[in-house]
């Protein structure tokens, strides 16, 4: 609680999230409890909503979107899902952000005569294959070049990726049995070499988080729910309720038999049936065998 000094006296400033005349009542938003940076909506001390960042969902912002999975990428392209959305990789001649756009092969012109890239330029077609393997910059600097149709392929070697394998993969261990990618609590998966507005080409990665963790890092540790706690909490309770239960309804069959046996009621003997001598007796008692006396 804080007290603002004005020209009007003295005001008592409550902090955000917290209300009552004392500050007393905290609401939920105090806690944080939006994940990866999602943003907390405190509706009453309570309830609150979370607005989460573009790539995340969920009632905590605790589920990353794929969106891959609406398969936006066209003509056999291979669709990479990122923290935000999705790149996707096309095939040899096709190419845009879906890979939505066919490249005419034969457009470029030179000399007069139409080529098609990777192809020597012969007559009104593009007939010869160029090996594209054999020309130093297409140099595959950790893999092994494999010659295709107007084009070339590197196929790296294990730990490497990139066009021409010179980027380290981030998710498999080197020599040292060091890994480069930052997954605190999770698998690196999907690693791929992209190119920035400099030109620079860097490598990127996603995180696959282990049960218990979330973000994109999986550095954010998700709480388990109220309601799992509270099973917790009531079964083994639950169970000493019944034992106890159970304990005292034999406790209260065994007293009620112990004092079923120091009990009894009186039988007329063979004398009295037939007439010979009785003695008067006011009361009369059973006692355990090898007992007895007046009480």
């Amino acid at each position: 609680m804080l007290f603002v000094l004005t020209h009007q006296g003295i005001h008592l400033q409550v902090p955000k999230f917290y209300s009552g005349d004392h500050c007393e009542i905290v609401g939920i938003c105090a806690r944080d409890p939006c994940l990866n940076q999602g943003e907390c909506l405190q509706e009453s001390p309570s309830q609150h909503t979370c607005k989460c960042p573009k790539g995340y969902r969920g009632n905590l912002c605790e589920e990353q979107i794929n969106y891959c999975l609406q398969e936006p990428c066209h003509n056999g392209a291979t669709c990479i899902p990122r923290l935000a959305g999705f790149e996707c990789l096309c095939i040899a001649g096709f190419t845009g952000t879906t890979c939505e756009t066919d490249i005419d092969d034969c457009a470029a012109e030179s000399m007069g005569l139409s080529a098609i890239v990777g192809h020597w330029m012969e007559g009104p077609q593009c007939l010869e294959d160029i090996n594209e393997c054999a020309d130093p910059a297409s140099n595959c600097l950790h893999g092994q070049c494999a010659n295709l149709p107007g084009d070339y392929q590197c196929k790296c070697h294990n730990g490497f990726i990139g066009k021409k394998c010179n980027m380290v993969n981030p998710c498999i261990p080197n020599v040292h049995n060091r890994t480069l990618h930052n997954c605190a609590h999770g698998r690196c998966v999907n690693p791929v070499v992209i190119r920035q507005y400099s030109g620079r080409e860097v490598t990127q990665h996603d995180c696959e988080c282990h049960k218990g963790y979330a973000g994109p890092m999986c550095t954010v540790l998700v709480q388990p729910s109220r309601s799992i706690a509270l099973g917790f909490i009531l079964g083994p309770i639950t169970v000493v309720l019944i034992v106890l239960c159970v304990f005292g309804t034999m406790l209260f069959l065994f007293v009620a038999r112990k004092k079923r046996a120091n009990q009894g009621t009186y039988s007329p003997s063979t004398q009295e049936m037939t007439g010979a001598a009785r003695v008067q007796v006011r009361d009369s008692k059973k006692f355990r065998e090898g007992y007895q006396g007046n009480y």
